[in-house]
């Protein structure tokens, strides 16, 4: 999947000479209610069954998380590559079952492979 195109539609809405006035007056801070509610609404469509609006409302959230993360970007905070990083790598850890050397044959296993490499992990401090 190639996100280019979404961060590039941010890059013109965000631009002072031409882009759109909310979107450039939106801040990392208080932008609470869009990725909420998106969320909201991707439960709803998942709950309901209806995979024509679950696909529309994944976008939508897509969409509002890489406008987080291009906020995040504009300020120096962190970047798109460093997001894919850290959760393909937390993934990767989570997952002793798969990338590692612990067993698991059920769901239920592997459920509690990944909680327990998450809870070893945050006992870290991670």
């Amino acid at each position: 999947m190639d996100l280019k195109p979404i961060f590039k539609q941010i890059e013109t809405l965000r631009n002072p000479d031409g882009g759109c006035p909310w979107d450039q007056a939106q801040v990392l801070e208080e932008y609470l209610k869009p990725i909420a509610s998106e969320a909201e609404e991707l439960l709803a469509a998942l709950q309901a069954g209806d995979m024509e609006n679950v696909c529309e409302e994944v976008g939508d959230l897509l969409w509002n998380l890489c406008f987080v993360i291009h906020m995040a970007e504009e300020r120096g905070e962190f970047t798109r590559e460093e997001v894919l990083s850290e959760i393909t790598a937390k993934m990767v850890r989570r997952h002793p079952h798969v990338y590692g050397d612990v067993v698991a044959n059920t769901p239920e296993e592997a459920l509690a492979a990944f909680k327990k490499a998450k809870a070893e992990e945050k006992k870290k401090g991670g």
